[in-house]
């Protein structure tokens, strides 16, 4: 029961008015100059240590982290070769097919649903802040919003992931806090509050407070969050948020 959001019956007339529509990034123009040398990736440790090989370009385009190890002064430019072991190779998978599909996962025909699990989804995201991929962290931000959508749920265990793998004002946290306000996991079902983080605690008062004062309505309901803007919750090229809220009774 704990991670089921009911259905809303308040009015959805809270919806954000700004544009539906992303450019937060602009176009992604890609060339065949970014198939150039392989670079080897070496994924985990020990046993679970996993290889990829990919064109450095491609890498170096899409992100900030293997752009400066691979084009840098460091070692892996010269031996073309980047060892994560921390990393998780499952995580990194996605991220790997992701380069080279700009495609989170393989959809069967029609069907809207998200395959990855909360989980997966929600570490992708985090690698992609980590190693500077913000186009991978809008895209999983979106399946984010979406899966909520689709499945009107979210596992409340989750919240503490994503304030221990996120900084300050993480556009994955203002995610986080508008999930809990405006589809009622908070307040109709089960969530025990030590799931939530002080952190996590202090921003849904202050986003609470902002609600007060502006008069927004605290529930959009599944339909109007199928609408919602998901540019709210993107980051720019260098990572930071692409959304500043502006105050003066601006609606979120």
């Amino acid at each position: 029961m704990g991670d089921t959001i009911p259905p809303s019956t308040s009015s959805p007339a809270a919806a954000t008015a700004l544009p539906t529509t992303c450019q937060c990034l602009g176009d992604d123009d890609i060339t065949g100059s970014l198939f150039d040398v392989m670079v080897t990736i070496c994924v985990g440790k020990g046993d679970k240590t996993k290889e990829f090989q990919g064109h450095r370009g491609l890498l170096c385009h899409y992100s900030s982290y293997f752009k400066g190890a691979l084009e840098g002064g460091f070692k892996e430019a010269e031996s073309r070769t980047v060892t994560l072991p921390e990393d998780d190779v499952e995580v990194f998978e996605i991220f790997f097919s992701w380069l080279y599909t700009r495609s989170l996962f393989k959809r069967e025909h029609d069907n809207l649903s998200i395959p990855l699990s909360w989980s997966l989804l929600l570490q992708v995201h985090c690698f992609a802040d980590m190693r500077g991929v913000p186009r991978l962290q809008n895209m999983s931000s979106d399946a984010i919003i979406d899966k909520v959508a689709n499945e009107w749920r979210f596992p409340h265990n989750r919240f503490a992931y994503i304030y221990a793998n996120t900084p300050h004002k993480a556009p994955l946290r203002t995610l986080a806090v508008d999930m809990i306000i405006f589809t009622g996991i908070l307040v109709e079902i089960d969530c025990p509050l030590p799931c939530l983080t002080p952190d996590m605690l202090q921003d849904l008062v202050v986003a609470m407070q902002s609600l007060n004062e502006n008069g927004t309505g605290w529930k959009w309901g599944r339909k109007t969050w199928k609408e919602i803007n998901k540019c709210k919750y993107h980051v720019k090229s260098d990572g930071t948020p692409a959304f500043v809220p502006v105050k003066d009774g601006d609606k979120p």
